[in-house]
């Protein structure tokens, strides 16, 4: 939590849209950070239409700290170079846990796919201005 985050959750509207050009996955904190801001909303007025009361948003994908135990920990030991070879296979299915729950909420739009739609990428612009 900082100043910025707390002053961007502030902002009453309907829709959390993100857009990023970076991966942002290297930093799991920073990840589940964007998450929760984007799904929140909409995660709470889904809770407020189920019959039964229940926090989804904890269900889905925790606090921080939840977060941090459940994902990111285990993720960061299976990525260590010291890291057990049991340790490497909790690490997959925690990331392939992660990639489920936030493939709900999340539009990913890679290169492969954009390449499809967009003109191919030329030095010639760059070559006539030298």
């Amino acid at each position: 939590r900082n100043q910025t985050y707390e002053a961007l959750f502030k902002l009453d509207c309907r829709r959390r849209v993100l857009l990023s050009g970076t991966p942002i996955q290297n930093d799991l904190l920073e990840y589940f950070s964007l998450i929760h801001f984007s799904t929140v909303e909409f995660l709470v007025r889904l809770c407020e239409n189920l019959s039964n009361s229940c926090n989804l948003f904890i269900e889905f994908i925790g606090t921080a700290s939840e977060f941090r135990t459940r994902f990111e920990n285990p993720i960061r030991r299976g990525r260590d170079a010291g890291g057990s070879d049991k340790e490497v296979q909790q690490a997959q299915e925690k990331l392939q846990e992660l990639n489920h729950l936030v493939n709900r909420c999340i539009i990913r739009r890679t290169q492969a796919l954009l390449t499809k739609y967009l003109p191919v990428k030329s030095n010639a612009k760059m070559q006539r201005k030298l």
